[in-house]
């Protein structure tokens, strides 16, 4: 693809913008005084204005497989608004959840990270493993962002897929080594703005093109229209992805980095319930470019080979997004448009690294590798963790196949694995020996379901098919192991049944001195 020197520049011109504004806000972390270093850069020395949470987490929300996917999946013949609404709207409502029943908890507390209070509660082990959950879903969000980043800038510049890749994953490694969450905050806040005026100049052209009928007269069911249609057949898999979103986006670091980082426990409540609410109402901006695609004429644009297919047609509903705008839109305002892909995709990338980075130096070097390691030593293995976990994520990108397959995995282990433990140790009373077999019993369960979009088949047959909600009984039966199992083992230890001597997982359950 030959270069497209206005697009090159206006990546070249965004870049720099944030590359400076997150070299700045790096003077913010110098000028906190809260107890260390580490929480300056991981949770910005609590200190965070409700503005700023606000705007962070809600670009955090946004993301460039979020826009694009959106768009792709309100497109798709096969799904429409009604099928693709949970990934959307599901994942913003999680963030309302949170800030009603889980925040006062968690930044009342004073805890760093997520998993925090699990290592603290179900001990070392546990807590290393939850730690690797974290660590293998964000690297999988990671390589997707870049994935459709890499893409975007190639189709705005003519920059080659790989050296857009390596570009964008640099100028996110720099400002987050060295800046932490307030680079990450102020950045933010550019993006989200770029991401919603980009989208709302976009729109009026889409829906005014002349190839583009109006979204109203395709409001409708079936597959020539952009609603979606439902099949009693799914009615199980349908509830089981809303209870997914809903719950599955409940224990995510990316949250809790920007909540943790709220200057008062009010605020940080306030923080999650509007960034929720926001990202419900952006998240209907790349749904409308979406419908103006299914109401486009792609006979009159004559597409690729001319003779009249769509990109459905022809498999390329994943780029519907930039194609539409391609096609219905000035270049500027296609440019622009473009360049709300590589916002939001910029706004996760930067949090992901650092939500990794931060379970890692925290939870893994410092809790198991280096108990007594100082504070300057944990900056510096974040700073380390930032550059390998960019590294790995870049990996991934450009070498799997189906990377968003990865990244739908990735969200039912949050649902599957880790909610049940977040919420048992925040509500109830586990202890390690419920918390490693639910954990068992949760991954095979979810990986006996196979994962259609990694051509990974079922082990085995599941009653019901498509009305099975696999995730949900994966994620309901970890829970009641997780309880279960706990109970027994306090009970046990309680009664002086198995003695302190054979409490190898250190829980104290015995509640001795």
């Amino acid at each position: 693809m030959a270069v497209q020197v206005p697009g090159l520049i206006s990546v070249i011109v965004f870049y720099v913008l944030i590359l400076v504004v997150g070299i700045w806000a790096t003077r913010k972390v110098k000028n906190q005084n809260s107890i260390t270093e580490t929480e300056n850069m991981l949770v910005g020395g609590r200190n965070m204005g409700i503005f700023l949470s606000f705007m962070s987490l809600t670009a955090s929300w946004i993301t460039g497989p979020t826009v694009n996917g959106a768009a792709e999946g309100v497109y798709n013949s096969n799904q429409g608004l009604l099928w693709v609404a949970p990934a959307l709207f599901g994942y913003s409502l999680s963030l309302v959840l949170n800030g009603i029943f889980f925040v006062n908890k968690m930044r009342g507390k004073g805890y760093v990270t997520l998993v925090d209070p699990m290592q603290a509660k179900l001990g070392l082990v546990a807590g290393v493993i939850l730690s690797a959950v974290q660590m293998v879903c964000d690297l999988f969000f990671q390589a997707a962002t870049l994935v459709v980043l890499g893409g975007t800038l190639e189709t705005i510049s003519g920059i080659p897929n790989v050296w857009a890749v390596l570009l964008s994953s640099a100028v996110c490694v720099f400002y987050t080594m060295f800046g932490g969450l307030y680079s990450i905050a102020y950045t933010d806040v550019i993006q989200i703005v770029f991401v919603v005026v980009g989208l709302v100049i976009a729109i009026p052209f889409v829906l005014t093109s002349e190839v583009v009928s109006s979204i109203s007269e395709t409001a409708y069911t079936g597959p020539d229209g952009w609603l979606g249609t439902w099949d009693d057949n799914f009615t199980g898999s349908y509830i089981d992805l809303w209870l997914m979103t809903l719950m599955g986006g409940i224990p995510i670091q990316d949250i809790y980095q920007k909540v943790l980082g709220s200057n008062s426990l009010k605020n940080a409540q306030l923080t999650c319930i509007l960034a929720g609410l926001t990202s419900c109402a952006i998240c209907t901006l790349p749904v409308i470019i979406g419908a103006g695609a299914k109401s486009a004429n792609w006979t009159i644009i004559d597409y690729k080979d001319a003779n009249g297919s769509s990109p459905f047609d022809l498999g390329d509903q994943a780029i519907i997004l930039p194609l539409i705008l391609n096609y219905t839109v000035p270049v500027v305002v296609s440019i622009i448009g473009l360049g709300v892909i590589a916002a939001a995709s910029m706004s996760s990338l930067d949090a992901a690294l650092l939500s990794t980075s931060s379970v890692f130096a925290r939870n893994v070097y410092q809790a198991v590798i280096r108990k007594k390691a100082s504070d300057r030593e944990l900056v510096w293995v974040i700073r380390i963790a930032v550059v390998i976990v960019s590294a790995l994520s870049i990996l991934i990108a450009l070498s799997v196949n189906s990377v968003l397959g990865l990244l739908y995995l990735a969200g039912d282990f949050f649902y599957c694995l880790v909610f049940p433990q977040f919420t048992s140790v925040l509500f109830l009373d586990p202890n390690a020996y419920g918390a490693i077999p639910a954990l068992i019993v949760g991954l095979i369960l979810r990986v006996a379901a196979g994962e259609s979009s990694l051509d990974f088949e079922p082990l085995f047959e599941f009653p019901g098919e498509g009305n099975y909600p696999f995730r949900t009984v994966a994620m309901v039966t970890s829970f009641f192991t997780l309880t279960v199992f706990s109970y027994i083992a306090k009970f046990l230890f309680e009664r002086g049944y198995i003695p302190k001597k054979y409490d190898f997982l250190k829980s104290n359950l015995a509640n001795e001195e």
